[in-house]
């Protein structure tokens, strides 16, 4: 969590009325109170809530593509050619968008 002291209440209630169908509004992850301590023991009570943001362990999130044992050999060198050539055009790519900007 963050602390942003000092936002005017009027605002903030506005502010979340007009969001509140955001994520961090719904699981109360973006929240205010008028003092501090109540403010930490709300932390404290949502410190096991995941927000999205959290870095992403390699070993064990789903969104990261494995390999397909189910492809021939033939088949994963192809894909495996494929990889590469994309991964050696992505400097040229980077430095082309930077110079044309």
């Amino acid at each position: 969590y963050a602390l942003t002291p000092g936002v005017d209440k009027e605002f903030f209630d506005k502010w979340l009325e007009q969001n509140a169908d955001l994520d961090a509004v719904r699981n109360r992850l973006i929240f205010a109170n008028e003092k501090a301590e109540a403010t930490i023991k709300r932390a404290e009570d949502g410190a096991g809530i995941l927000s999205g943001l959290q870095p992403i362990d390699p070993d064990k999130d789903a969104r990261i593509p494995r390999g397909n044992k189910n492809l021939s050999a033939p088949m994963k060198a192809a894909v495996d050619q494929r990889v590469v050539a994309n991964l050696e055009m992505l400097p040229t790519l980077l430095v082309s968008n930077v110079r044309s900007m």
